[in-house]
C-alpha cells in the first residue's frame, strides 16, 4: 500500500442481543408455520447483517422478496423429496437425480450469484452478476472432476479459478469487480498448509516413539478386563481423536484466512482495492471458542456466534483509495427467480468468495 492512500475500513455494528431477537422469533414462527416462514426469516436475517455491516458510516441492503424466496424453496423441496422418495422406486435413480444436479450445476450457480447481487445494494445502487454458461460449466464440473485423475493436485487451480468467476463476474452498477491473483498463489498457499501437516505429523510420530513403549499398546489391551485401564485407555484414544481434531481444524482456519486474504488483497472495484488481513489463529479461536458456545448453551447461543464472527471478518477487510461512491452509474436490472439460490442451499452447495 503507498503511503499517504485513504484506507476505509468496514464495520459491522450488530449485536448479539439484537440479533437474537431475531434469530429465536424466525426459528419459532418457522417450526410453528412448518417452515413456511423460513423465506421471511430468511430475508429478515440478511436485511440485520447487510444492514449492520457499513462502509463509511453507510450499510448495505438487501431487497429480496419473501414470496419470492418461498416459491422457490417450494420448487427445491418437491426436487428434494423426489431425489429422497426416489430409492424406493428404483435403486439407479438416485444416481439419475445426482447426475441432473451435477449437469445443472453451472445453472444453479448464476442463478444463486444472479438473485443475491441483484437483491443486494450499497448507497441506493445495485449489485450484478453476469457470469458465462460455459465458463461456469468448466469450472464447477469439469475441475472438480478432474480432482480424481491428478490426485488432488488441480485443486489449488480449480479453487483460483472459481474465485476469479465469481469475483469477475461481479458488478457493482455498471463497475465490474477485478481479480488478478494467480494459480501459484493458490498453489503457495495449500503447499504450505501440506507441509505444516506432514511437520506436524512427523512430530508427533518422534513424540510417541520417545515416549510409548513399543509394548504398551500389547499390554494396555491384554489388561483389558479392569475397568481403570480400560478407561486409562479411552482416555488415551479421546484424546489422540481431540488432537487430530485441533490439527484438522487449525489447518483449515489457516488455509481460510489465506485463501480469503489473497481473494481479497488481488480484488479491485475501478480505482478501490480491498485489503483483507484475517489471522489463522484468530480464526481457530473462533471455530473453537464458538463450537464450545453452541454446544454449552444448546444452540441458544447461536446468534452471538454468528455475530463474533461477522464482527471480526468485517474488522479485518478495509477498503483501500478514495471511496467517492457517487461516480458509480448503474441502470434497471430484471427481477431473478430465486429457483436456483434455493436449490443450491436445499442441496447444501457452498457457492462462496472470500
Amino acid at each position: 500500500m503507498l503511503k499517504g492512500t485513504k484506507e476505509t475500513p468496514v464495520e459491522f455494528t450488530g449485536k448479539a442481543g439484537e440479533y437474537f431477537g431475531i434469530w429465536i422469533v424466525n426459528l419459532l414462527l418457522s417450526i410453528i408455520t412448518l417452515g413456511i416462514y423460513s423465506a421471511w426469516a430468511k430475508v429478515r436475517r440478511k436485511k440485520y447483517f447487510y444492514q449492520n455491516t457499513l462502509i463509511d458510516g453507510v450499510g448495505f441492503d438487501y431487497h429480496a422478496s419473501p414470496i419470492a424466496i418461498l416459491k422457490g424453496r417450494i420448487i427445491a423441496f418437491v426436487f428434494f423429496m423426489a431425489y429422497i422418495f426416489s430409492q424406493h422406486i428404483s435403486p439407479f435413480l438416485p444416481t439419475v437425480f445426482a447426475f441432473i444436479i451435477l449437469f445443472l450445476m453451472p445453472w444453479l450457480v448464476i442463478r444463486t450469484m444472479t438473485f443475491n447481487a441483484r437483491n443486494s445494494s450499497y448507497r441506493g445502487l445495485r449489485f450484478d452478476f453476469n457470469g458465462d454458461m460455459r465458463e461456469a460449466a468448466i469450472v464447477f464440473i469439469g475441475l472438480p472432476i478432474l480432482i480424481i485423475f491428478t490426485l488432488g493436485l488441480i485443486v489449488p487451480y480449480m479453487v483460483m479459478r472459481q474465485s476469479r468467476y465469481l469475483i469477475q463476474n461481479h458488478k457493482f452498477g455498471l463497475t465490474a469487480f477485478s481479480m488478478d491473483a494467480q494459480a501459484k498463489d493458490f498453489y503457495l498457499i495449500y503447499g504450505k498448509a501440506l507441509l505444516l501437516l506432514l511437520g506436524i505429523g512427523a512430530a508427533l510420530s518422534v513424540a510417541v516413539t520417545l515416549t510409548v513403549d513399543q509394548n504398551f499398546l500389547l499390554n494396555a489391551v491384554n489388561d483389558m478386563r479392569t475397568v481403570e485401564t480400560f478407561a486409562n485407555f479411552g482416555i488415551i484414544i479421546a484424546a489422540f481423536f481431540l488432537f487430530y481434531f485441533l490439527i484438522i481444524l487449525g489447518i483449515g482456519a489457516y488455509i481460510q484466512s489465506r485463501i480469503s486474504n489473497l481473494v481479497w488483497n488481488s480484488t479491485t472495484l475501478g480505482n478501490l482495492s480491498f485489503h483483507s488481513h484475517l489471522r489463522a489463529r484468530d480464526m481457530l479461536w473462533l471455530y473453537l471458542s464458538n463450537l464450545l458456545i453452541i454446544i454449552c448453551s444448546f444452540g441458544l447461543l447461536t446468534p452471538l456466534a454468528h455475530v463474533r464472527m461477522m464482527r471480526y471478518r468485517a474488522s479485518r477487510l478495509n477498503l483501500t483509495g478514495e471511496t467517492d461512491f457517487d461516480r458509480f452509474i448503474g441502470d434497471k436490472k430484471a427481477d431473478v427467480k430465486a429457483t436456483g439460490a434455493e436449490m443450491a442451499e436445499m442441496f447444501d452447495l457452498d457457492i462462496t468468495f472470500g
